[in-house]
């Protein structure tokens, strides 16, 4: 075991100091084959990408002051607020400005799916990201902060909110797919602005309900397909905590197996959780 920790250790210091942007503030996305960087600020395009500003949170011993600035720098770069919109990184290759070559990613016009468009599997990590950090931020007003992006990201995805006219009848009549399912990608060419593309994207679908369950409801469900499924809620350091107060979380898995879980105030501030299952669940509370 030492002998990991200890790679773990080492990986997380060259992490730190080479996958860092030059700049400081946020992670590269990568290096091209000559070593030249790519999703830094010293390209034209591409300068930052969604992933890493996303993926870092979530690993073991993220330093909170490099999560906060590259979550913070990501939703000031990436999320276009008047479409609720978040780029998977910006500006799009085009071909135009760097000389290095990117892949098949250029054949698509900027601003569609992959490149430089809203990639909703990328766009939920970004919540996801926002909401880890959140929880091991010790400041209350950046853990505020990271909870309110976190939340514009998470909410921006959710096809019933694009398609009801809950952020304005451009966005709705943009979207122009379904709204009762999550599309792969929503693009950000100024032409097509807000068109969803690809839809019933159940890859996409599965990642929003993996956050919605584990960050929003602190539940997670192990071996639920099994006879012994398991079910572990932790009800502190939820970001929507008073939200949450008097709610019920129910869940349907068919042939008979119903998990419900209720939620309410302790009297001192702190949420807690009561799990009722229909069937042989094991039940973890926190």
């Amino acid at each position: 075991v030492a002998e990991y920790v200890g790679f773990s250790e080492k990986l997380g210091e060259n992490i730190r100091a080479c996958a860092v942007d030059s700049c400081g503030k946020y992670f590269i996305r990568g290096f091209f084959d000559d070593g030249t960087p790519f999703g830094s600020s010293e390209n034209t395009e591409c300068r930052i990408d969604l992933l890493p500003q996303a993926f870092y949170p979530l690993t073991d011993g993220a330093d909170t002051e490099l999560s906060y600035s590259a979550l913070c720098e990501a939703y000031r770069t990436l999320y276009v607020s008047g479409f609720r919109l978040t780029s998977l990184f910006t500006p799009p290759f085009t071909g135009t400005s760097d000389s290095h070559d990117p892949g098949y990613i250029r054949g698509y016009a900027p601003g569609l799916r992959e490149n430089g468009g809203q990639y909703t599997h990328a766009a939920v990590w970004g919540a996801m990201g926002m909401f880890a950090a959140a929880r091991a931020e010790k400041d209350e007003s950046r853990r505020k902060e990271l909870i309110s992006m976190g939340e514009d990201i998470f909410s921006s995805i959710n096809p019933i909110l694009r398609t009801s006219g809950a952020f304005g009848e451009d966005i709705s009549l943009s979207y122009k797919v379904e709204p009762y399912a999550l599309c792969a990608d929503v693009y950000t060419n100024v032409s097509h602005l807000g068109r969803g593309g690809w839809s019933l994207y159940t890859g996409s679908a599965g990642w929003y309900r993996t956050v919605m369950l584990k960050y929003v409801f602190g539940a997670e469900l192990t071996d639920i397909l099994t006879e012994k499924p398991k079910i572990t809620v932790n009800a502190s350091a939820l970001p929507f905590a008073n939200d949450l107060d008097g709610c019920t979380l129910e869940m349907d898995f068919g042939k008979g197996r119903h998990i419900s879980v209720a939620y309410s105030s302790d009297g001192g501030g702190k949420l807690k959780a009561e799990v009722s299952c229909s069937d042989g669940t094991e039940v973890t509370t926190v």
